[in-house]
């Protein structure tokens, strides 16, 4: 069953042009999106949590369009950046705040901040910081933990393994591995980590220019080998 369909969809700036003529996600599979910067990751993932407009086409979650309901946004978390941090909230409160919106109840908001919790390594006295005096590093953890709790249908997360050590890395990887096993969340996830993203994913979308250059089913090394000849034919040097 496909959760996700993309139909003749465009995007058009001065510079830049995003064209995905036709992409479909099945529910319950990790997708990772790889490409140089500039390639229309963020573009998309903007594009599917209607926060800019598209010029064209048509965007479907679990077969309606996104621009005539509002059921799917329920069932839809993310984290795209620091910018939808409040930075102001101390990390319990911004928690808490994410967790009234989506009318989490409290046994399901203890039990998936039980289990995220391993990102601050137990350190409950991170939860009493204000967002704005955080470190880089643990601004994503926030940003991360308060998508991934709400255990929605659908998880978009842009670049999560940024600004990670990478104890947090492998851990991230292995609480959305976990996630999606339990309770077969649909997640898109973009990364320039390709070791990762192909490690994580069930499938590997390469864009290039604002269009799908390749579709790739992971569970081979081929898929990093591929991922690796492209990017070297990109590079100047």
């Amino acid at each position: 069953m496909n959760i996700i369909e993309i139909k003749g969809l465009q995007k058009r700036y001065n510079t830049f042009s995003l064209n995905i003529p036709e992409l479909s996600i099945k529910k319950g599979d990790i997708v990772g999106f790889v490409g140089n910067n500039g390639a229309g990751k963020t573009t998309l993932f903007r594009l599917l949590l209607d926060l800019i407009r598209r010029d064209s086409g048509e965007i479907l979650i679990e077969s309606q369009e996104i621009l005539k309901t509002e059921q799917w946004r329920r069932n839809t978390a993310c984290f795209l950046d620091d910018g939808f941090l409040i930075d102001y909230l101390n990390v319990k409160e911004f928690l808490d705040f994410k967790a009234n919106i989506y009318n989490m109840s409290t046994e399901l908001y203890e039990e998936s901040i039980s289990s995220w919790n391993v990102l601050f390594r137990n350190d409950k006295s991170v939860y009493v910081k204000l967002i704005k005096n955080l470190s880089t590093g643990n601004k994503q953890k926030v940003g991360i933990i308060s998508a991934a709790m709400l255990n929605s249908k659908i998880l978009i997360l842009d670049e999560p393994f940024n600004y990670l050590d990478p104890s947090s890395q492998v851990d991230v990887m292995k609480l959305l591995k976990r996630q999606n096993s339990d309770r077969e969340t649909t997640i898109l996830l973009s990364s320039h980590n390709l070791e990762y993203i192909s490690e994580i994913s069930s499938r590997v979308i390469l864009l290039e220019e604002g269009s799908i250059k390749a579709d790739l089913q992971t569970g081979s090394d081929n898929v990093i080998a591929s991922l690796k000849d492209y990017f070297n034919s990109c590079s100047h040097i």
